[in-house]
């Protein structure tokens, strides 16, 4: 029984035996995974045949850097790419695991400078940092606003190229940052200046051009500045125009930053070519003097000439080394006028024993001392005279030539029609001229005095105007009388119709239409004195036409020196009061009825 039961256990462990089977293969699931770093997944291994026989697998990664396995659970670890095997009994199973490496984008990107300043052809390179360090992508792209002011390579070397602004920008992933580049002009310095005249001698007044440039060509500035040592002697403008001042030496300076060229400049004295003595004379009486007035040409050469003066006769007359001429005794004598280059000018002079006084052809003439100007006193024979009288400058007495400088009486040249005073005479005298019958009057340019308060002209009931030369500086006529800047003169007596006051004038004086036969007289508003008898005895007077406003009316001065006198005797004597109408501005007739010069006028109207 016992050996039974053991046959059957052996039986049944050899039919069990027969039934087993040993591993063939192994097949792997998924048989290829693509992870990112960090992540995982779960293989599962199957052992073929079914019924295969085996003890445990074993799993196992070709690169435990790329991905490790345990278990069929695999981790991914870094990029790249790994077998999975799993193997039991002889027998293996593979998987491809491809690892992905994880994406870490850019946080950031700072620059090390975000202001740089460079000059013309200099460069620099920036330094870009990219956070966090572990980002996926941290390359870094470069770019330039301007690329023509300055460029930039991708390694971030910034080169300047022209003077501006540009904004350089490195970018990386999303994020930049940005630097503003600021290039400078290239500073080239002048290292000389070339000049076409180092050393020139010029004369006064002459000009002469420095024409200088600055070195190299391509400085950065080449402007050039002059200047002058003395301006006295040569001046020099902004274009390097130098011009002669007066004798010396001055240098010239052009300047170019630190950089200088200079020029000596020599000015000549000039030569005089040419010597006139302006105020010559041939006679002068014992004892008087004359100051020599003389002109050196050229003109540039006046204020350096030296000059000598000397007489031929020095007992004759002598003269100072300024022109001071002195009459000594009678005799001739030369005075000589001699500059350095040799040119001079000769006046030859009598010098005579001097008269007080003396008369020819009539006329009495007074001489006035030490000179050989006179002043004519009185003519003895002027009823003689008709038609037009000439009235000399000069008179010669015992071969001496005088000068007629001023008249004193001319009171019978009573038949004149035209008398003309000559260019020469000077003053006209108080009462000199009353009572001449002339018609008209001719005064020279020379004139500068004539006596106002018809103290020139009173007595000549026929003059019918005054004629002044165009030249005179002093006096002009309008309108038939006499003027002095903005005062009236004179009236001639014999005008019959109207007299107008020139507009401007601001003084009518004493006297001054005195017996005039004039019927209308018209007063611009301009006037602001009017002297006292300013109209007595002008009988044909008829109409006076007036233009001050009520308010100028009370500043217009009429002369207080006769008043409280009466006052009609003064203004408006001997005139026919109820033959005279006062013509006034509209709305002051009132106002100049209760005047005390023009209320003596009872007919006041509106003009």
């Amino acid at each position: 029984m016992k050996k039974s039961l053991l046959l059957c256990c052996i039986m049944a462990a050899f039919v069990f035996a027969g039934c087993a089977k040993a591993p063939a293969s192994i097949s792997v699931s998924p048989s290829s995974k693509e992870l990112t770093e960090g992540e995982t997944a779960d293989f599962t291994a199957t052992v073929l045949p079914e019924n295969a026989k085996y003890s445990a697998i074993t799993w196992t990664s070709s690169d435990k850097a790329v991905a490790m396995v345990e278990g069929g659970h695999v981790m991914a670890v870094g990029a790249g790419k790994a077998t999975i095997t799993a193997s039991t009994e002889g027998v293996s199973g593979t998987a491809q695991v491809t690892v992905k490496a994880k994406l870490i984008p850019v946080g950031g990107i700072t620059l090390d400078k975000t202001n740089l300043e460079l000059t013309e052809e200099d460069e620099a390179t920036l330094v870009a940092t990219v956070t966090p360090d572990n980002a996926t992508d941290k390359n870094v792209t470069w770019s330039s606003s301007d690329q023509t002011v300055a460029s930039v390579d991708q390694t971030g070397k910034v080169k300047a190229l022209k003077p501006g602004t540009a904004t350089i920008t490195a970018k990386a992933g999303d994020a930049e940052a940005k630097c503003q580049v600021t290039v400078k002009q290239k500073i080239i310095p002048v290292t000389s200046i070339s000049m076409d005249i180092t050393s020139k001698t010029i004369d006064i007044g002459e000009t002469v051009q420095i024409n200088a440039q600055a070195l190299p060509d391509n400085a950065t500035d080449k402007t050039i500045t002059w200047s002058t040592s003395d301006a006295n002697i040569a001046s020099v403008d902004k274009t390097g125009l130098v011009k002669g001042i007066a004798p010396g030496t001055a240098i010239i300076t052009a300047k170019s930053g630190d950089v200088k060229a200079t020029c000596e400049i020599k000015v000549n004295k000039p030569d005089v070519t040419g010597i006139r003595i302006d105020n010559p004379v041939s006679e002068l009486p014992v004892g008087g003097t004359i100051q020599l007035k003389y002109t050196v040409s050229p003109q540039n050469a006046a204020a350096y000439a030296e000059l000598t003066f000397r007489s031929t006769a020095e007992n004759v007359a002598s003269v100072s080394q300024t022109g001071l001429v002195t009459a000594l005794k009678e005799g001739d004598t030369q005075i000589v006028v001699q500059a350095e280059s040799g040119v001079y000018a000769v006046m030859n002079l009598k010098v005579f024993t001097p008269v007080e006084s003396f008369i020819e052809n009539d006329h009495l003439y007074k001489v006035k001392p030490g000179t050989t100007e006179v002043s004519l006193e009185a003519n003895y024979d002027g009823y003689q005279y008709g038609g037009s009288v000439i009235i000399s400058s000069t008179v010669v007495h015992n071969g001496v030539t005088y000068s007629v400088t001023e008249i004193n009486n001319l009171y019978n040249y009573l038949k004149a029609s035209t008398i003309t005073l000559e260019e020469g005479i000077q003053r006209i005298n108080n009462n000199s001229l009353n009572g001449l019958n002339a018609e008209y009057l001719h005064l020279p340019a020379s004139l500068v005095f004539f006596p106002t308060n018809a103290e020139g002209l009173r007595q000549s009931p026929n003059m019918l105007a005054v004629y002044v030369s165009s030249d005179n500086p002093y006096y002009y006529t309008y309108d038939r009388c006499l003027y002095r800047r903005d005062s009236l003169i004179a009236v001639p007596q014999g005008i019959e119709g109207s007299v107008t006051v020139k507009d401007g004038t601001k003084t009518i004086p004493r006297w001054v239409f005195r017996e005039s036969k004039c019927r209308v007289v018209n007063i611009p508003a301009s006037v602001r004195f009017v002297g006292n008898s300013f109209m007595n005895y002008c009988k044909n007077i008829a109409d006076i036409y007036v233009h001050w406003s009520a308010e100028e009316l009370n500043s217009i001065v009429f002369e207080q020196s006769q008043f409280p006198y009466n006052v009609k005797d003064y203004f408006f004597n001997g005139l026919i009061y109820s033959n005279i109408t006062i013509h006034v501005p509209q709305g002051t007739v009132d106002k100049y009825k209760a005047h005390q010069v023009w209320g003596l006028i009872p007919n006041i109207t509106d003009n």
